[in-house]
C-alpha cells in the first residue's frame, strides 16, 4: 500500500512535497484544479502543480506521489525518464502525458515523496512525448464517438 493510503495523509504530505520543492528548486508553484485540454472535448487533467514563468517561457505541471519506504526505493532505482517510468508505472506515465496534453507544459517533474527517508524526496524530469499525445488523442475521441453513438441511439 502506498504512504497516503495506509496512513490517510494525503493532502498533508502532498503540501509538504510541495514546499520541499518550492524550496528545492525555487519555482512558485500554484495549485490548480481540472484542466481542460484546449480542443478535445472531454477530456481533461488535474496535475498536483502548475508552473510557469513567462520572461523563461517555462510552462511545467509537477505530479507527487506519497509512498511507503519498498516503493521509494524501487522508484528510485527504476524510474529515471520518460522510457522507465512507461516500463516502471504505465498509469503514471499516461497520468502525467495528458497532464501535459491539456495544460500545454514543456515538462512535469514527477516528484515521490517519503517523509521518512533520506532525502524525503526525488524528482525526475518527464517531457511531452508526441507519439504518446497522438495515441491518447485518438482513443479519447474514440471513446467520445462510441458515447455519442449510444446517447443518440
Amino acid at each position: 500500500r502506498d504512504l497516503v493510503r495506509s496512513r490517510g495523509l494525503g493532502d498533508v504530505y502532498k503540501r509538504q512535497a510541495r514546499h520541499i520543492y518550492e524550496l528545492k528548486t525555487g519555482r512558485r508553484v500554484v495549485e490548480v484544479g481540472l484542466c481542460k485540454h484546449p480542443t478535445i472535448a472531454h477530456f481533461a487533467a488535474s496535475p498536483d502543480g502548475y508552473y510557469c514563468d513567462e520572461n523563461k517561457r517555462e510552462k511545467g505541471v509537477i505530479e507527487i506521489k506519497s509512498v511507503g519506504t519498498a516503493t521509494y526505493a524501487k522508484y528510485f532505482h527504476k524510474i529515471k525518464d520518460n522510457d522507465t517510468l512507461l516500463s516502471t508505472e504505465p498509469r503514471y506515465y499516461y497520468q502525467i502525458m495528458s497532464e501535459l496534453m491539456c495544460v500545454e507544459a514543456y515538462w512535469c517533474d514527477f516528484i515521490v515523496y517519503n517523509p521518512f527517508e533520506k532525502p524525503s524526496m526525488f524528482i525526475r524530469r518527464i517531457y511531452p512525448d508526441d507519439n504518446t499525445f497522438k495515441k491518447i488523442a485518438e482513443r479519447i475521441c474514440e471513446a467520445d464517438e462510441l458515447i455519442n453513438e449510444i446517447i443518440n441511439s
